[in-house]
């Protein structure tokens, strides 16, 4: 599917402001210091992919960052898989909703060590240091140092990945959410 060596920083979604996806060529830079290998793979497309490109120019990581577009759903988890920091980078909201983001989920379910904000249901259902690292929405300098931890901490990557998939398949599953709104239509059936 095109994925370069790694070590990768990877993004999977919509180019869209709300998922913070335009912050990554930042976070990239900052990562570049203690890991210049590190490149930042980015599947998607959407309106601010010029605006991504030109970030990635202007913070010096254009050569380090990758752009797949949108790639078949299949080879979805192949590229989730080959991540070696999976990014969920959302911004500060202006209100206190946020749904429950599915790349997240798909994320951890993958195996993949996971950065993401904690805003919204994600601190409710993500447990920082055990499923995945959280930090506080748009902080670029967190994300960062975030990523850093685990490029440099294979144990940890690993015991967050092996901990994400477990929470996933053992509560997320489509099956389950699907027996628990049955379970709430008996009670008022």
């Amino acid at each position: 599917i095109g994925l370069p060596a790694g070590p990768l920083l990877g993004f999977v979604g919509g180019l869209r402001p709300w998922h913070g996806v335009e912050r990554l060529p930042a976070v990239l830079a900052r990562v570049h210091h203690q890991h210049p290998d590190t490149k930042l793979v980015i599947v998607g497309d959407g309106p601010l992919r010029a605006e991504i490109e030109r970030s990635a120019v202007d913070h010096g990581v254009s050569d380090r960052t990758v752009f797949l577009g949108a790639l078949d759903h299949r080879d979805i988890p192949t590229a989730i898989a080959a991540f070696d920091v999976a990014l969920a980078p959302y911004p500060d909201l202006p209100h206190d909703f946020y749904y429950s983001p599915l790349k997240l989920f798909e994320y951890l379910a993958c195996g993949t060590p996971t950065v993401a904000s904690a805003v919204g249901q994600i601190a409710e259902l993500i447990t920082s240091g055990e499923h995945a690292l959280l930090t506080a929405p748009g902080d670029l300098d967190a994300i960062a140092a975030a990523c850093s931890r685990l490029l440099a901490d294979p144990v940890l990557a690993g015991r967050l990945g092996r901990a994400g998939t477990e929470l996933v398949h053992g509560r997320f599953t489509w099956d389950r959410n699907a027996a628990e709104v049955m379970a709430w239509c008996s009670l008022v059936g």
